[in-house]
């Protein structure tokens, strides 16, 4: 009996670790380098999924927002809402990606294309980011990629 409650507590003890290691790697942040990374391995599929969602908006197409297994996106956020959208207004596309820290509901990281037009506060990556966290609720940040493009992070 005391041989079995001692390989019981073993197994126990490992299978807690292993959840516990697993689980601080799955809701920890991605890095900036890994959004770079994501992002450059997914352009062009982003792009093309992009437009196509800007082309939709022009002609008040309706816009799936559901997730999206090949690019690798859970759900689509515009901005403003397609509903009150008006050709040749500035907007945020948002990509929720499948990084690490999406899932958890209160932060999470993603890919966005932001018109030109539009003047977001820049940081010069992912982690300046969790500083200005801690000073608002609800909280959006975005870090430059290449041209509209940018990784985001967000904390609710």
């Amino acid at each position: 009996m005391k041989l079995f409650f001692k390989l019981f507590l073993a197994i126990f003890l490992v299978v807690f670790i292993v959840l516990a290691i697993l689980s601080y790697n799955q809701f920890s942040l991605p890095t900036s380098t890994e959004m770079d990374n994501y992002f450059l391995e997914h352009q062009e599929a982003f792009k093309q999924k992009n437009d196509s969602i800007l082309a939709a908006l022009q002609l008040q197409k309706p816009i799936t927002l559901l997730a999206d297994s090949e690019i690798g996106y859970k759900w689509v956020e515009i901005e403003p809402k397609p509903n009150v959208y008006q050709a040749g207004k500035p907007l945020i596309v948002r990509y929720y990606t499948h990084l690490r820290g999406i899932g958890v509901g209160a932060f999470g990281t993603g890919i966005a294309y932001i018109d030109p037009r539009i003047e977001e506060k820049e940081y010069p990556d992912l982690e300046a980011m969790i500083d200005d966290t801690k000073k608002v609720e609800g909280f959006i940040g975005y870090s430059k990629i290449s041209d509209n493009w940018y990784y985001f992070f967000w904390e609710a």
